[in-house]
């Protein structure tokens, strides 16, 4: 069976994301602000830096930079899609208007940095302190409101990542790259009022995508979002549709494609490509940008069509491989055809070959033989007096669902008797094995 997983963040092997759909962003109604770097942008004249940021959410939330020596710089190097690079002097963007935030607020946020001190990324208020501020040199997260301020450490990537901020109740909990990083407790109103910039400095990042909402997102419609943003960035493997090898029974070359920075497959190996064969094979690998993806592939070959089987007394049966006939058979019975026919009661296997001697055993098939036939008795020849019944002699032990069909063309299990002659019973059970008796009766007054 096929399983697919593309929801896999950067060094988090959170496979738990698997169980939660993709969320787009605009599905949840408290989408306040939607800044895409793919999307409603309008560059400077020169084409390459930004003008202005313009919110995806509908509410107008457009961030803005009139003067060309603080723009940030479009690129297109997160798998081929743009991102804008805040040059950590003097990038910034304002808001169009004050964005104020209620007491409850998520932030999601894809970004990466790139210097090795100083700020990661600011979302800033009117007076500059960094509501949201990722700090690279000490490697910790601020985050504060207009009283105080809390710190957590965070990871120090060098490629893209995945930052959550939920605030709930003034209590804000931060998610990096799928990973809860903490808690702390904020107090006071929040009001955004530009991108990059605070008192602080400004901020040396690459930005792909920033996502506010006006509510505290629950774990599950965040991890939504969040494998949206991966799966929309991230550069997933293909091993292909689960595969059904039909000429051979050697072992095949499974790729997990070139282009990625590293592998690992549930074997244990680190390489591109392994031989696999039959079963189950799956491999992680991540990316160029640190994005990590999963996927899996059954392998099974043909195998001969053979299994349990019933037969009646006296009959026989065709075990057919239904395979081609270039392959070479070896039953358990020692015939090397590709049926063969049998009537006895036993087990059977056959040993199927190809031209490079690779080989594939059958399930082991029981062959059993129902002696139905057997019970059917109507009794010695016998004298009776006209219009007496005859019948089975043994039919309280036979099983329920019986087909009669006597010479005199009834189908009771019983009849009356009128004329001296043999008298024929067929009785078929529900595996339609038939049985059958005669028996002469004498007819006397």
């Amino acid at each position: 069976m096929k399983r697919k997983y593309i929801l896999l963040f950067l060094y988090a092997i959170f496979f738990a994301l698997s169980a939660f759909s993709q969320t787009r962003p605009d599905k949840i109604s408290s989408l306040l602000l939607w800044l895409r770097a793919d999307s409603n942008i309008t560059l400077a004249s020169n084409g390459t830096t930004l003008a202005a940021w313009n919110d995806c959410s509908s509410n107008g939330n457009n961030a803005i930079q009139n003067s060309s020596s603080s723009q940030p710089l479009q690129t297109t190097i997160l798998n081929g899609k743009p991102t804008f690079i805040f040059n950590g002097s003097s990038d910034y963007l304002n808001f169009s208007k004050n964005i104020s935030l209620p007491s409850d607020y998520s932030y999601i946020i894809l970004y990466r940095m790139n210097s090795n001190s100083g700020i990661g990324f600011g979302l800033s208020n009117n007076t500059l302190q960094a509501n949201l501020f990722l700090n690279y040199s000490d490697g910790s997260t601020y985050l504060q409101g207009d009283v105080n301020y809390f710190q957590l450490p965070i990871n120090r990537f060098t490629n893209y990542e995945i930052t959550s901020i939920i605030r709930s109740n003034n209590v804000e909990q931060v998610y990096q790259n799928g990973l809860n990083k903490g808690n702390g407790t904020l107090s006071g109103s929040i009001t955004l009022n530009s991108i990059g910039l605070s008192k602080y400095g400004n901020s040396n990042v690459e930005i792909a995508e920033i996502i506010v909402y006006n509510s505290a997102l629950t774990n599950q419609v965040r991890l939504g979002i969040e494998n949206y943003l991966v799966k929309k960035y991230s550069n997933p493997v293909n091993l292909g549709n689960d595969l059904v090898i039909k000429k051979s029974f050697c072992d095949t070359t499974l790729h997990a494609g070139v282009g990625f920075a590293s592998y690992k497959w549930n074997s244990g190996e680190t390489t591109e490509s392994i031989l696999a064969g039959k079963g189950i094979h799956s491999v992680t690998v991540t990316d160029n940008n640190g994005f990590l993806s999963y996927d899996s592939i059954n392998v099974s070959f043909l195998k001969a069509a053979i299994k349990d089987t019933l037969i009646c007394l006296g009959t026989n049966v065709l075990l057919d491989t239904k395979l081609n006939t270039t392959f070479t058979y070896k039953w358990s019975t020692g015939q090397t055809t590709p049926t063969i026919t049998v009537n006895t009661a036993q087990k059977y296997w056959v040993s199927v070959s190809d031209k490079s001697s690779c080989s594939l055993n059958s399930d082991t098939i029981t062959v059993s033989i129902d002696t139905f036939a057997n019970t059917i008795h109507l009794g010695s020849d016998t004298s009776l007096c006209s219009g007496n019944l005859i019948g089975l002699t043994n039919s309280s032990s036979l099983p329920t669902g019986l087909s009669y069909k006597w010479s005199t063309s009834e189908t009771s299990s019983q009849i009356g008797v009128t004329t001296s002659k043999n008298y024929s019973i067929t009785v078929s059970n529900k595996n339609n094995c038939i049985g059958s008796d005669v028996q002469y009766v004498t007819v006397s007054g």
